[in-house]
Parts: C-alpha cells; structure tokens; sequence
C-alpha cells in the first residue's frame, strides 16, 4: 500500500476510471495519525472517524462541514502560484472532498455533485480537484 501523501503530482494518480472513493481509501488506509500532524482541526479527525471506522454517514456529513469551517475560519489562507494556480489549504480541500463523499452515502447526490463540481473548478491543480472533477462526471452519468 502507498503512503498517503499531501505531495502526489499527476504521475503518481491513477488512470481517470480508478481515481474515485475507493482509491482514495487505499492512500489513506485506516491510519488517520497523519491528521494529528497535519491539523489542529479536531473536527477533521473526528469526520474521517465517523467515515472510515464508525461508518456513520450522517455524522461524517455533520463534522466535514463543521471541520470545513473550521478551516475556513482558522486555517492557512490559499495562495496564488506562480502560474497563477490556486494553492489551496490543503486540509480544507480534504474537508471538502470527503463532505461530498459523505453526502453520496446518505444519498444526497445533488449536494455532492456541487461540492464536487466546486472543488474541480477552484482547485484543479489540486490531487483531489482532479479527483472531484472524475466523481463529479461519475455521479452525474450514474443519475
């Protein structure tokens, strides 16, 4: 298994059809100790928990929106590169990323699409903008 990593660059994804839910499980694994490096965002632990162990969706919803805003308030703001990318907060862009994961379990489909459609827009130089932009284009061809 492949250690998660906040530095993957285009040659380390996976081909379009393999990037979804399940890949992004394989990078993580069932070790969240990186999130205690990475974030003082309680909120965020306490989201990937209720995902990825507990399997409480609903929850999970619950506490990526408040992790999400938490980041927003607290977290690094997002800079501008020199190609004039975006370089976003990187804990907030997993925040937002797993919400509309957590809202495709409970079947909120709309609502992920938007979040997913949002993350590709603004941060399409990101892993998981690219990510959200395939999951996106999935959910919409599956409705």
């Amino acid at each position: 298994m492949t250690e998660f990593s906040e530095n993957l660059g285009l040659e380390d994804t996976h081909p379009i059809d393999a990037i979804d839910e399940e890949y992004a499980l394989q990078e993580i694994g069932n070790n969240l100790e990186f999130l205690h490096d990475n974030s003082k965002n309680f909120d965020l632990y306490l989201a990937f928990k209720a995902y990825h162990e507990d399997r409480n969706f609903e929850e999970a919803v619950e506490r990526f929106d408040a992790a999400a805003a938490y980041e927003r308030e607290h977290g690094a703001p997002a800079e501008t590169g020199p190609s004039g990318e975006k370089r976003p907060n990187a804990t907030l862009v997993k925040c937002l990323y797993w919400l509309a994961e957590s809202h495709n379990k409970v079947e909120q489909r709309d609502n992920a699409i938007e979040i997913f459609e949002t993350l590709a827009r603004d941060y399409d130089s990101h892993y998981l903008g690219l990510a959200a932009r395939r999951r996106a284009e999935k959910l919409r061809s599956e409705a």
